[in-house]
């Protein structure tokens, strides 16, 4: 049965189970679904180790984020306080399709305590793509038209295979059912307005990147393309569809303890997770400020102003107080080269702490 847990941001509804040994796995589920779908793989990762399963910030008990727009780093400002609440040391990382784009969010935290990470058919995610606006619209369509109990009606033929069995199907309608229009909303903008991509904690020498042979949602040859892309090893769970923890549980839990060993065994001593950090402190807009320049890679080298505002879904201040803020910049002497560098987070940073996120 899933606990609440109080912590810095609210309350963090988890399921935890296992044996008090050095591993911990954290477990995180996808848009349709919850803690409890991850019940008979975790009753397996229990004989070694401790397990635990969130609802995600929006489902089950846990209390939903205040961002009506909210990106992977949203989501993992949550999971650090669950962490910090539970004062974990380190763990291995895994995120089920959406919850695999909540992982690289959290990869991305100067403050992750995660030592590697496990991605199963993971959600890349839509921002900054064309079908940005097509997959929003199309699944709050779908939300409003046929409501959470259409939309779990119709996900065991999307998100199993063929050869599933009847018990996983009702698992699968289950879960589903006991989504949050509210959670889901948010969890339908994370995945329209991030990309996985920008986050750049995942590296091949910490993550594990795994698909299921028959999964039409991210597809073998998607996940592999991911993997490839980043040096990542890759690896098929056999006769599985999008939702593999749930139809072959002891073959993903065997995954996961490999991939636990593997690269646990992999870190340096230098590389493990630094645990104290009673003497750190983020300056207020300073993470956000940094989010914008991981906006920045070799596929977007240059992003508009209006981009940049909208990943991070901020109404623009007034344009004649950016000028005055750039010629003030300008007046003490700062090059147009610096000015170029340094904007993205002198603006993110002094917008976040004067202009509220949209409601």
């Amino acid at each position: 049965m899933p606990c609440r847990v109080e912590t810095a941001r609210g309350v963090i509804s988890v399921r935890d189970s296992g044996t008090s040994s050095p591993k911990t796995f954290v477990l995180l589920h996808g848009i349709s679904s919850g803690s409890g779908s991850w019940q008979d793989c975790a009753r397996v990762l229990a004989d070694h180790g401790r397990v635990i399963a969130w609802d995600a910030p929006g489902y089950g008990d846990s209390a939903p984020l205040s961002e009506s727009a909210p990106l992977a780093i949203d989501y993992a400002a949550s999971l650090a306080a669950l962490v910090d609440a539970l004062d974990l040391e380190e763990f291995l990382l895994v995120g089920h399709s959406l919850g695999a784009l909540m992982a690289a969010g959290y990869s991305s935290l100067p403050q992750a305590r995660a030592f590697g990470y496990a991605l199963f058919s993971p959600a890349l995610g839509y921002g900054g793509t064309e079908k940005s606006a097509d997959v929003r619209k199309g699944r709050l369509d779908a939300l409003e038209q046929k409501g959470i109990e259409g939309i779990a009606a119709a996900l065991p033929a999307r998100l199993l295979s063929a050869n599933a069995l009847p018990a996983q199907r009702q698992a699968v309608t289950q879960n589903a059912l006991r989504l949050h229009a509210g959670g889901y909303r948010q969890a339908v903008e994370l995945l329209c307005g991030d990309d996985i991509n920008r986050h750049r904690g995942l590296m091949a020498s910490n993550t594990r990147v795994y698909c299921g042979d028959a999964d039409v949602v991210t597809t073998p040859v998607q996940s592999q393309a991911y993997a490839q892309q980043h040096g990542m090893p890759f690896d098929l769970v056999h006769a599985a569809g999008h939702a593999c923890y749930i139809e072959q549980p002891m073959q993903v839990a065997g995954l996961i303890v490999s991939a636990f060993t593997d690269l646990r065994g992999a870190m340096k001593p230098n590389d493990a997770p630094v645990l104290d950090h009673s003497s750190k402190y983020i300056v207020p807009g300073l993470e956000r400020g940094l989010l914008i320049l991981r906006q920045f890679s070799r596929h977007e080298p240059v992003l508009s102003a209006p981009s940049l505002r909208a990943a991070l879904a901020y109404r623009a201040p007034p344009y004649s107080v950016c000028w005055q803020h750039s010629s003030s910049l300008a007046r003490s002497g700062v090059t147009a080269r610096v000015v170029i560098t340094v904007w993205p987070v002198v603006y993110c940073n002094w917008v976040s702490n004067c202009w509220p996120r949209e409601s």
